[in-house]
């Protein structure tokens, strides 16, 4: 079995415009966001399994997919800057080394 990874305390997402989803498996958590251009951002992660899942739907059309195993930590956290692309909030995910959003 691998390593457990660090992610947030369901709690500490209390205050972020995000929607918390833990399923039925233990340890298994989804966080969807909405974009101010219609996106909508959900991050999956499996903490037994140390992998992720990031998918960005627009118009109900997935726009980006990834997975990654071995991950290592988790965040989520609001961005308050807006840039041009439209998200004025949007979650961010840093799995090991690489950063979605």
């Amino acid at each position: 079995m691998s390593a457990l990874i660090e992610v947030p305390r369901l709690s500490d997402l209390d205050g972020l415009p995000v929607e918390t989803v833990p399923a039925e498996v233990p340890g298994v958590v989804s966080v969807t966001s909405w974009a101010n251009d219609g996106s909508v951002i959900t991050l999956t992660w499996d903490e037994s399994a140390g992998s992720v899942h990031v998918c960005r739907t627009q118009t109900e059309e997935v726009r980006l997919l990834v997975e990654r195993e071995a991950v290592s930590r988790i965040s989520v956290r609001e961005n308050t800057a807006a840039s041009s692309s439209g998200y004025g909030s949007m979650v961010e995910a840093l799995a090991g080394s690489s950063s979605f959003g």
